[in-house]
């Protein structure tokens, strides 16, 4: 069983948990950073989503990976993370993965010094990390402590699971007025990470008694 989640916020835009003794930071930037351990974690980044929809023909603006690259890179830089975990989907097909593309997080990766962490997902199956992206440990579930770190939901009577992949979405409603917003998902035993990427669908899931649902709007974390 895990122990009660005990809120309370640290700062703008971050909503702070205790899990099972350890605390973890939700970040407006949709990351997760775990402090005791100095872990950063994102979930389905989908890196060259773009160029495939390009490439059928899809007017899709430029600059996506690059704004995302610096989204995450301020996430490092704001937590001093020492490692990064992305929970699954780095990519979202080979087929995206144009040279440019390679270049881009190429060029960001020589630039960073962090642990990188990739637990595969199943867009990440069939892919071969290119030596410059210096990624130095892929896995399945990734368990650790009294975690397991996971791309697709894991079923686990005893551990804490944390995972990408559903990327939960919460409909907020007010005066017959809807808004969609990216959201993490925390239940009594796992939670669910929102998709990193904008360039991104998503689930809507109905918070349940017990549940916390943290809401991003504007880089911030709102607990509703």
């Amino acid at each position: 069983m895990t122990e009660p989640m005990r809120a309370s916020p640290l700062a703008p835009g971050t909503y702070s948990f205790t899990i099972r003794g350890q605390t973890f930071d939700f970040l407006g930037s949709r990351t997760m950073f775990w402090r005791e351990k100095s872990t950063l974690f994102a979930a389905d980044l989908h890196w060259g989503k773009t160029e495939v929809f390009q490439n059928h023909g899809v007017p899709i603006p430029r600059g996506i990976l690059k704004d995302d690259l610096a989204r995450l890179n301020q996430a490092l830089v704001e937590t001093q993370a020492k490692r990064l975990m992305v929970l699954g989907d780095l990519i979202h097909s080979t087929k995206g993965l144009t040279n440019d593309v390679v270049d881009e997080v190429a060029k960001w990766r020589a630039n960073t010094n962090f642990y990188f962490h990739l637990v595969l997902g199943n867009h990440d199956r069939h892919f071969d990390a290119p030596p410059t992206w210096r990624i130095d440990e892929e896995s399945g579930d990734a368990t650790e402590d009294d975690f397991i770190f996971s791309h697709d939901e894991v079923k686990n009577t005893e551990r804490f699971v944390f995972s990408g992949h559903l990327h939960p979405m919460a409909r907020l409603y007010r005066k017959g007025d809807s808004l969609r917003l990216p959201s993490f998902w925390l239940q009594k035993d796992r939670a669910q990470l929102p998709a990193f990427s904008f360039f991104t669908g998503g689930v809507d899931v109905t918070k349940k008694e017990g549940d916390h649902l943290l809401v991003i709007a504007d880089g911030q974390v709102i607990k509703v």
